[in-house]
């Protein structure tokens, strides 16, 4: 993927993010708070890839806040974990779980292709 487009759709994710973050009841990020985009920025840009978008563990933040020599603070925690939640959430609303045909069921010509793509073919 190009820097520009990879550009635009992680401005388009922060903007997704933040309207997440106003739904939700808790912490609002405020602007003093933007270091804490990069590091989730950088968190996220290292999580494995699956069939399934997981949660970025307690392992991979402690791996990664030792290697940057950062000690984050029970707020920093919070609201990674927030900003987690709600990309994976932006992430669920753009693409269904499973496609499903007009009549209900599993579209397994749309799953076989999404699959497909998934793994590079």
């Amino acid at each position: 993927m190009n820097g520009r487009l990879e550009r635009a759709r992680s401005a388009k994710d922060h903007v997704k993010i933040a309207e997440c973050l106003q739904r939700m009841q808790g912490p609002i990020l405020p602007l003093a708070g933007k270091y804490i985009l990069h590091w989730f920025s950088e968190l996220n840009g290292a999580r494995g890839s699956g069939m399934d978008v997981n949660p970025i563990s307690f392992p991979d933040i402690f791996a990664w806040s030792q290697l940057r020599n950062i000690r984050l603070s029970p707020w920093d925690l919070k609201m990674i974990q927030a900003l987690d939640i709600c990309w994976r959430n932006v992430r669920a609303e753009e693409q269904p779980a499973v496609p499903m045909t007009a009549g209900g069921e599993v579209d397994t010509e749309a799953a076989s292709d999404r699959l497909m793509a998934a793994l590079g073919f």
